[in-house]
């Protein structure tokens, strides 16, 4: 079955990157993303889905890889412009 592109901008998306970003333990947003009571099929519609996936990985793990890296790149930059100390 061929699956519709997600709204990340739909509430059950965006109560599963607040839970996500707010650490919630894993067994929560799993329960978010297979289940959603005002539009059960919203999310995964009972599984986890790969627009579900996809959403994670666009919206969650992505995001965080790339300021993850950003922030890795200005120390590195920062601390090799410092000169030895004498």
């Amino acid at each position: 079955m061929a699956e519709q592109g997600v709204d990340p901008m739909a509430p059950p998306f965006l109560h599963l990157l607040s839970a996500f970003l707010s650490m919630e333990p894993i067994h929560c947003l799993v329960s978010l993303a297979r289940y959603s009571p005002a539009h059960p099929s919203a999310c995964g519609g009972g599984s986890i889905t790969e627009g579900v996936q996809r959403f994670f990985w666009d919206n969650c793990i992505s995001k965080v890889l790339k300021r993850t890296s950003e922030a890795f790149r200005i120390r590195q930059g920062q601390h090799s412009n410092k000169s030895p100390p004498d």
